[in-house]
């Protein structure tokens, strides 16, 4: 369930999900999976849904958001895909 906050004191919004509070102010080092595929030069973003659900990508680092279309947001970090012993998804 989320629930969408709004602070008219300190100006700051909030985004809870599951139970978890995000202050979108402070959300800069997360990027939608397009914009990942972007910054990483990968072949696409079926290689970040793969490495989602192969737990390459931990459960943490994504934001999944069903009121805005099921919007999945990843932590803007390097995933090191090479540690399974398969190949490298970039370009």
């Amino acid at each position: 369930m989320e629930k969408y906050h709004n602070d008219h004191l300190s100006k700051n919004v909030a985004l809870e999900i599951d139970g978890k509070v995000f202050l979108l102010n402070q959300m800069n080092g997360w990027v939608t999976m397009s914009q990942y595929v972007k910054m990483f030069n990968l072949k696409g973003v079926n290689v970040i849904n793969n490495w989602i659900m192969r737990r390459i990508v931990p459960p943490e680092n994504v934001i999944e958001i069903p009121e805005l279309n099921n919007l999945r947001l990843v932590k803007a970090i390097m995933y090191n895909a090479k540690a399974t012993g398969r190949p490298s998804a970039r370009k």
